[in-house]
């Protein structure tokens, strides 16, 4: 329905907050990073790290922590590509965890065992 709206007014005239929804999006989303198709997780996490670039984006530090634990698992030299996306997102996150001081989540899901490997 919201695309519906979206699409029958001007991109300039149009100003939604989405805010209610963006945690239970991005939860959803990030539940996808562990299915098996590869599609499906590269368009989840090209769709998070769209959702986390929009500039009124803020999601909440469990949030954060949940997208994180289940984009750790993509960091991979097996497929460099979702790799890559997964890097990307988490550039989103830190960027925009740095403006709430947020970084926690990032700390311990990716630091100690993909950067860090023992």
């Amino acid at each position: 329905m919201a695309v519906i709206a979206s699409s029958t007014h001007p991109p300039n005239a149009l100003v939604m907050n989405l805010a209610g929804l963006l945690d239970g999006a991005a939860v959803d989303l990030s539940l996808f990073l562990r299915q098996t198709s590869r599609n499906l997780k590269q368009l989840a996490l090209q769709a998070l790290d769209a959702l986390l670039l929009a500039p009124s984006t803020c999601l909440s530090e469990s949030v954060c922590a949940a997208v994180t634990h289940e984009a750790a698992g993509l960091l991979t030299d097996g497929d460099l590509h979702l790799a890559q996306l997964t890097l990307s997102l988490v550039h989103s996150l830190v960027v925009k965890a740095e403006a709430t001081q947020q970084v926690s989540s990032i700390d311990v899901n990716f630091l100690p065992h993909k950067i860090y490997p023992n």
